[in-house]
Formats: C-alpha cells, structure tokens, sequence
C-alpha cells in the first residue's frame, strides 16, 4: 500500500491507497496545536507536536503493509519563516520514520502537483479540492452563511463527502493535497528518496 502525505506541523493530511486496485483505502488528517499551558517551554511544546505525529504515523505503518510514501515536497523559499519551519518539519518526521522503517519516500513539486493534477500551474486550494471530488466521484455540498443583522449571504461554506465522513475546507485541503501528490505520482514519477 501507498501512504500519500501532507507534511505540516499543525496538518498533517494522509490517503492511504492500495496498490493493486489504485482505490483509496482510507483518508484522514493527523492535527497539533500550540499549547496553551504556561509552563511548557516553546522548545518542549514543538518536541510534543513531532512525537504525536510521529507517532501516528508509526502506527498507521504498523496497521497498513506500506511499502511506499509519497509527497508534496514544498521549495521553502517562498514561505514565511513559520510556514517553512512547519513544512520541513513535516517532511523530516516523514522521511525519519520511512528510513526507520525501509520504506521508500517519492517526491513531487509543488509545481507539477499543480500542473499535473488540474491542468493549471496557478491552481488554487479549492481547485485541488474539486478535482479529487471530481476524479473519486465524492460529492460536494454547499451550504450558504447569513449574516446575522442582514440576513444576507456573506459567504458560502463547502462540505466535501469523501469515503463516508465530511470534512470543511479547512481540513480537507490537506487530505486532497496528499491525494493529489498520488495522482501526480502515478503519472509522472517523482524524486525518490531511498530507505
């Protein structure tokens, strides 16, 4: 099986997808927040983060027969300094426990992650979203947002319906986005990073 990834500190998005009948066995989003606590130090709050989706991943290693990660690896550069720090801290824990575990990483560009999977090298996040609907047949619903002395739509929410459970936009993007470096895989290869 394939574990396609996500890489962030605070999102951490997966698809799981076998690899003999290319379906998506299962999709989730492995989460971190800052602490609140006062007296847990920035170093220490930031080592609980990595050891939590460490952890998870390990266990979704050891309960799925993974052979192969694939991801999105982001060119850093054009982030802020706390958007960059999350990234490669994403793609560190997942290139450790790939090692830890001779499993093989494969990576794509941003770029042709864009490119590849919609078509467009300006793709935006909803795009990505629409198009892993579109291609796995998941169902989109939408749902208007009035303000409340107006009564007028001040913006419109999407529910995206994949393999029985419902994600918002905020969560979802993540999952597409690993689903996406997949489909990007599987057409043009990627930069393989060997265990």
């Amino acid at each position: 099986m394939i574990l396609s990834i996500d890489t962030g500190l605070n999102n951490f998005g997966y698809a799981i997808i076998d690899k003999q009948t290319k379906n998506i066995h299962t999709v989730g989003l492995i989460q971190t927040k800052k602490s609140k606590d006062k007296t847990i130090t920035v170093a220490h709050d930031y080592a609980n983060r990595i050891q939590h989706i460490t952890s998870e991943l390990i266990a979704i290693i050891d309960n799925y027969p993974i052979d192969t990660i694939v991801g999105e690896l982001p060119h850093l550069g054009t982030q802020s300094a706390g958007a960059a720090l999350s990234l490669a801290t994403g793609v560190s824990i997942a290139i450790a426990v790939a090692v830890s575990r001779g499993i093989n990483c494969i990576w794509v560009s941003p770029w042709e992650l864009k490119k590849v999977f919609t078509g467009k090298t300006n793709a935006e996040k909803t795009d990505i979203m629409q198009k892993c609907c579109k291609v796995h047949n998941w169902p989109i619903t939408y749902k208007d947002i009035r303000g409340k002395k107006t009564g007028k739509v001040i913006r419109t929410d999407a529910t995206y319906h994949v393999l029985d459970q419902k994600y918002g936009a905020n969560k979802f993007e993540h999952i597409a986005d690993a689903i996406a470096a997949y489909h990007t895989y599987k057409q043009i290869g990627g930069y393989q990073v060997n265990a």
